[in-house]
């Protein structure tokens, strides 16, 4: 069978959210409980690196990344980029499938792919 399935999702659908909260109290979903242990985990490491050096630490290596990628011939593109994420265009040439795969098997770095028209580029 050749046809695309459509997962529907909640989360963090406004307008379900904007209902619960209004006069009529409709009910929405139930959020997910490894998202809050996550959210609790996530939380408690920044409170042991201290928030001050976690943002150092972030704008050190943003500053250090287009540096680092121009060394192994990669462009930066900095008017998509935050100090915590960063867009890095893909030669043609390479399969940004494999890549992404790679760094999360490999690595343990998860990467999103380049959407609207950096699809398949970034």
């Amino acid at each position: 069978m050749n046809r695309k399935s459509k997962v529907t999702s909640c989360y963090l659908d406004i307008t379900m959210l904007k209902n619960y909260w209004g006069s009529d109290r409709v009910y929405h979903h139930t959020a997910p409980i490894n998202m809050t242990y996550a959210l609790r985990e996530a939380l408690q490491m920044v409170l042991e690196e201290g928030l001050a050096p976690r943002i150092e630490r972030h704008e050190r290596n943003h500053k250090a990344l287009p540096a680092g990628l121009e060394h192994l011939g990669l462009n930066y593109i900095p008017q998509h980029s935050l100090t915590t994420l960063n867009a890095v265009h893909i030669p043609a040439t390479i399969d940004d499938a494999a890549v992404h795969k790679r760094l999360l098997t490999e690595y343990n770095i998860e990467t999103g792919a380049g959407l609207g028209p950096f699809k398949g580029r970034a």
